[in-house]
């Protein structure tokens, strides 16, 4: 192995076990919110602020361009091309700042909502802070400072928590979201500033960028579209029903997505760095990299969903209370998406670790409005018909991105279809069954739960000592956790 190799082997661990560390403070962070958050505010407060966001939101995946993705993803980035990006980053976060400024009014037409005007007005700010802050993130990111951008991410988190409880607690009302927003970006710029060890110099006409803003669009293209398939069901919940409907719809969303966003998708700042810097340097082990990463989120994400789906009434009744009992249902069924919401992650890696994000916002723009019809073919069922049809169509969806990764990419996508079927079949339903068994007879909730996940490690521990497959991906996965901890 090359001193290159070795470098890159040793910053992937490093990486991985960073992030795994930090995801656990990340994960404590986020439930203590939704735990101590649900009980101070209303459904309606949620839900105000989600009617915002889940219709400006896109304009933060328009005002950064992809061009984040792309620094991180360049061979190579001159001190020139830096400078630009920033200069670009901050001048879109400036103009869309004064766009979503500009839509308070006709957004709380919309939802016949006034309180949306001045929610509005306050977020607005958020975007000129993210386009400021943009490339000095994307450079801790491309030189594998791990450390450091978990440091940008958590530091800022809990500050924004503990300002919005303490607003929560005076009564304050929505505002205690709104001001955990903002203020969760203003301390991740300052950190970013501070750790970076960059500044940008002045624009420079000469530096290629084109490249650059090519890769940029099409990334950008993916994520808008992703971005508004998951907005679509609160936007029409907040238009065909009311704010206490989309609140609720709204946090029973946070909760299903919390194992998703807190564990999957972060992984994504450590995977495509590195396996883009892997295809480029020895491609023959791209396509063994992608299967042990399947094998990770087969085996630990998905029978999660499971478990939480199965157990969804103790789930709901511990992290938001026993007002929010008619979540239940809806989380019940978000769970089930979620499975195949996870599993899709590993085409998203696939196709950025190749530069191939053109081709990516091309099955997205054939392929993600099938969710959006499942999704809105529920609407008439208010949020658990809403949940139901967005689970079929991420079902849907996960099957058609396998198929077509593997077409795009020459890569066997049926084998990974399979693989993930498989894992499913021997370990995701039957600790689904047994979470579902264990709400059926135990009434109080923590016993119930803790019963649930001591009755699945058992579970576990049986298909381990009686499949060989089992032992074997159980290996690969016990090995990946070793270097990543190394």
């Amino acid at each position: 192995m090359s001193a290159d190799q070795t470098n890159l082997a040793g910053a992937a661990a490093r990486g991985s076990g960073v992030t795994l560390l930090a995801q656990a403070l990340r994960i404590g962070i986020h439930f203590t919110s939704i735990f101590v958050l649900s009980r101070l505010l209303t459904p309606t407060d949620f839900g105000m602020l989600a009617m915002v966001t889940a219709v400006v939101g896109v304009s933060e995946i328009l005002r950064d361009l992809g061009l984040s993705m792309a620094a991180v993803q360049a061979a190579t980035l001159s001190r020139a091309q830096k400078s630009n990006l920033f200069w670009i980053n901050t001048a879109s976060g400036a103009l869309f700042a004064t766009a979503v400024f500009l839509l308070a009014e006709p957004l709380a037409a919309l939802f016949r909502t006034p309180e949306l005007v001045a929610i509005t007005h306050a977020v607005a700010v958020i975007y000129l802070i993210n386009g400021i802050s943009a490339q000095f993130r994307a450079e801790i990111n491309r030189n594998l400072w791990f450390v450091r951008l978990s440091a940008v991410d958590i530091v800022p988190q809990l500050l924004g928590l503990a300002a919005a409880i303490m607003l929560a607690i005076g009564g304050a009302g929505y505002w205690a979201l709104v001001a955990q927003l903002i203020i969760y970006s203003a301390g991740g710029l300052v950190l970013a500033v501070v750790f970076a060890r960059w500044w940008p110099g002045l624009p420079a006409r000469r530096a290629n960028m084109r490249g650059l803003i090519t890769f940029g669009i099409s990334v950008t293209g993916t994520q808008a579209i992703n971005y508004l398939v998951g907005s679509v069901p609160t936007v029409a919940l907040g238009i065909a029903w009311n704010a206490s409907v989309t609140g609720l719809y709204n946090r029973a969303y946070q909760l299903a997505m919390a194992p998703f966003a807190q564990v999957a998708a972060p992984l994504t700042r450590v995977a495509v760095p590195v396996i883009s810097r892997v295809w480029n340097a020895r491609p023959h082990a791209f396509e063994s990299t992608l299967g042990k990463a399947q094998l990770v989120g087969s085996y630990v994400v998905a029978p999660l969903y499971f478990l939480l789906a199965g157990l969804a009434p103790s789930v709901i009744e511990i992290a938001l209370g026993p007002q929010w009992s008619a979540a239940g249902p809806i989380f019940q069924a978000m769970c089930i998406g979620g499975v195949f919401r996870a599993l899709t992650q590993i085409s998203y890696w696939a196709y950025l670790s190749r530069g191939e994000a053109a081709t990516q916002f091309k099955v997205y723009m054939w392929f993600q409005p099938v969710i959006v019809v499942c999704t809105l073919a529920g609407l008439p069922w208010g949020a658990l018909g809403v949940a139901i049809g967005g689970s079929v169509g991420l079902f849907a969806y996960w099957v058609i991105s396998l198929i077509t990764v593997g077409r795009n990419l020459r890569l066997d996508g049926l084998l990974l279809l399979r693989r993930a079927g498989l894992s499913i079949l021997l370990v995701g339903l039957p600790i689904g069954i047994i979470g579902w068994v264990v709400e059926f007879a135990i009434d109080q909730p923590l016993l119930a739960v803790g019963t649930g996940l001591a009755a699945s490690a058992a579970y576990l521990g049986v298909l381990v000592l009686l499949s060989g497959r089992a032992r074997g991906d159980l290996k690969v996965i016990v090995g990946f956790m070793r270097r990543a901890f190394a």
